[in-house]
């Protein structure tokens, strides 16, 4: 993606992970993989390299690739999560002469909280509906 727009400054932000992720990608309409050179169902959650369609992604090894691509370390804000007084008094979405804009991008932002925070959930609770739904719809029936 690209951070700020029309010469403007923007502000990136990346949470890596300290851990693989094992994600899954749906493989369909891809050719040429697994059996018949077809891909594999979307519900095979087996590995990639097993023919399924999950990877494991090592974001802290891609992040040293882009570092190393850089050719500088990226900046790592600190636990408590707060910027450097320098980044803060920088003028996010201003241009030159631009008067008002941060503190309309606040009121925006607090305006939006709390619909970024129930999507936040409803992400947490599909991404749980998914990894429980193979074991709810297979289970043994009871005849």
């Amino acid at each position: 993606g690209r951070v700020g727009r029309a010469d403007k400054m923007g502000l990136a932000i990346s949470l890596v992970a300290t851990e693989k992720e094992r994600v899954w990608f749906c493989q369909k309409g891809i050719k040429g993989r697994g059996p018949g050179g077809r891909a594999p169902p979307c519900d095979d959650t087996r590995d990639y390299d097993q023919g399924g369609n999950c990877v494991w992604y090592d974001e802290r090894s891609l992040l040293k690739e882009v570092e190393t691509l850089l050719g500088k370390p990226i900046e790592r804000i600190p636990p408590d999560m707060k910027l450097r007084k320098d980044i803060l008094d920088l003028k996010f979405g201003e241009e030159k002469g631009d008067a008002g804009t941060s503190e309309q991008t606040g009121k925006h932002i607090e305006q939006l909280r709390p619909t970024v925070l129930k999507l936040a959930s409803i992400e947490t609770q599909a991404q749980a509906s998914f990894l429980n739904l193979k074991a709810r719809w297979n289970a043994p029936s009871k005849a």
